[in-house]
């Protein structure tokens, strides 16, 4: 190998090669919806059907769609702040008031791809990012307990292959979205009780915080492991 070689390989640094490995778990995972990155989305966690190309499939996954389109068409304008005036529309608009915290921050990646690419696009990304999360803070987590890449790695690998976390995250369930807050809060709490450093009680309380804006499910679980 030539001195040239060495210097392609170099230029692959660790966060690349991060990055491509949760690219490719994702892929995985969630095929064949990245050949679909565009056009369509995941209506289930199960792939048992010949052709499994289906148009306008009813679930979770549209209305949770339809929720991060309504917080897009919010900030483009278009729909009133904390107003639903399409669903359950008999007249009233004003009726239709309802504060919510339209799940940031994931509604907000949401209408970035939006804006870039479509509806499709802009849920498909989401995931990718919730996944991302959910696996770099492993690998923060795990990195305060040992220091050897091998295992750093295997254990972030098995963090991210439960099928909870892929079941609720392919049906359409905010709950796929706020699991990735999990692996953030545990490493805040490690810092902050083993350190006792300030930085890791803010991280653990966005993780709080974020996970409530998003699912209360996680929410509630996420505080009863906290202590």
């Amino acid at each position: 190998m030539t001195a040239a070689d060495n210097s392609k390989i170099r230029k692959f640094s660790p966060a690349a090669i991060f990055l491509g490995g949760v690219i490719l778990l994702w892929a995985v995972f969630s095929w064949p919806c990245p050949a679909h990155l565009f056009s369509g989305i995941c209506s289930s966690d199960r792939n048992v059907e010949k052709y499994n190309k289906r148009e306008m499939i009813s679930g979770d996954h549209l209305q949770f769609l339809y929720h991060f389109w309504l917080f897009s068409d919010t900030l483009s304008g278009d729909t009133p702040l904390f107003h639903n005036v399409y669903e359950f529309n008999e007249g009233d608009d004003n009726a239709l008031y309802k504060p919510r915290l339209y799940y940031i921050p994931f509604s907000l990646i949401y209408a970035a791809g939006e804006k870039l690419g479509g509806k499709a696009f802009g849920w498909n990304v989401t995931g990718f990012v919730s996944v991302l999360m959910a696996c770099w803070f492993t690998w923060l987590f795990v990195g305060r307990y040992t220091k050897r890449r091998g295992i750093r790695i295997a254990a972030t690998l098995v963090g991210s292959c439960f099928p909870y976390r892929w079941i609720t995250l392919l049906s359409g369930s905010p709950t796929g979205l706020a699991v990735s807050l999990v692996p953030a809060l545990l490493f805040g709490l490690d810092i902050a009780v083993r350190d006792g450093r300030m930085r890791g009680g803010l991280i653990a309380g966005m993780a709080v915080f974020i996970s409530a804006c998003v699912d209360t499910h996680v929410f509630f679980f996420s505080v009863l492991i906290a202590p």
